[in-house]
């Protein structure tokens, strides 16, 4: 499946054919970046788990869509840039950064750029598992900013 956002309508083109689990993966990615929660969870399968940096787990497509709706409201700004895929079998390894300002505010205290690793695991053409791997003091301390 391929996903084309209209730049007129913002409405969504899909594309069906058969892709392989790095352009499945680049997918989610352009989702991500996209702060489309929706697609997002078009592309999970329905009991899908995130793992974020510290092995906290947040589980099913209703709960992930809730969850990137959130953590795009905190990061309105948020973006992920991928340098290098590896690929085999079910799972796709990434490496690249994770970057956004707390709000979208684009100060530079409360923005971050940081390194992370990524690994994406498919089943059946849609993705089951999303784990980041990445150093979170940053992002942590723009939150902690101007919640506490």
């Amino acid at each position: 499946m391929f996903i084309v956002r209209c730049p007129i309508f913002g409405a969504h083109i899909f594309y069906f054919y058969s892709m392989d689990n790095t352009a499945l993966f680049h997918a989610f990615v352009d989702a991500i970046n996209a702060h489309d929660a929706d697609m997002i969870a078009t592309l999970v399968t329905e009991d899908h788990t995130f793992v974020d940096p510290h092995a906290n787990t947040l589980s099913g497509r209703d709960m992930i869509r809730e969850g990137w709706k959130g953590y795009f409201t905190w990061f309105p700004d948020y973006r992920v840039e991928i340098g290098h895929t590896m690929s085999e079998g079910d799972t796709v390894m990434a490496f690249g950064t994770a970057a956004a300002s707390y709000k979208g505010t684009g100060a530079k205290e409360d923005g971050w750029k940081i390194p992370a690793a990524f690994r994406a695991k498919f089943v059946d053409g849609k993705l089951q598992v999303w784990q980041v791997v990445a150093d979170t003091k940053l992002p942590f301390e723009s939150v902690m900013r101007h919640e506490s």
